[in-house]
């Protein structure tokens, strides 16, 4: 739940020396996670997304938590995306790195005892100048098929002209 002004001054100094055109942006992001919160469908979202990059014309790229890349191929990687998928959790925080336009859907959990819903990437999301999208699915988010997500980022990725000029 950081401050409008501090995280959008540290995502300023993350990116000030990387390029930064919002035309070249041509990356899916699928975050991977391999513990606690995860997509137990993650290889059908993958080859889906995979789909819809090649008929997009973009890159597909999943962000593994194990291991993790370089702080330089993540700054990369994320300032570059159009569209990052993810189940909720810390991987997201990556979004620092992203150009404002880029779209986040997110895969709900519910966290914590009494379980809510946990929506501190929203605000971030909002914060950065990017989209977002909540995929909530009752009781968790490790059920959430890739038809689920396959909507939200088939509505995004008609506006890709659009998304690039933000």
């Amino acid at each position: 739940w950081s401050s409008l002004f501090n995280l959008q001054l540290m995502s300023f100094y993350f990116r000030r020396d990387l390029e930064n055109d919002s035309n070249r942006r041509n990356k899916l992001i699928l975050i991977k996670r391999t513990t606690r919160r995860y997509f137990n469908n993650h290889h059908s979202i993958a080859e889906m997304m995979k789909e819809e990059a090649v008929s997009h014309g973009l890159d597909f790229r999943v962000f593994a938590d194990d291991p993790v890349p370089s702080l330089e191929e993540t700054r990369r990687m994320f300032n570059r995306a159009i569209v990052i998928v993810a189940p909720h959790g810390a991987g997201e925080s990556n979004i620092v790195f992203s150009q404002p336009g880029t779209v986040l859907i997110e895969g709900l959990c519910k966290v914590g005892k009494p379980a809510k819903w946990n929506f501190c990437y929203k605000g971030a999301a909002q914060i950065l100048g990017m989209r977002y999208h909540a995929i909530i699915h009752e009781p968790d988010c490790f059920n959430i098929t890739a038809e689920q997500i396959r909507d939200p980022l088939v509505h995004y990725l008609q506006f890709l002209d659009i998304l690039r000029r933000d």
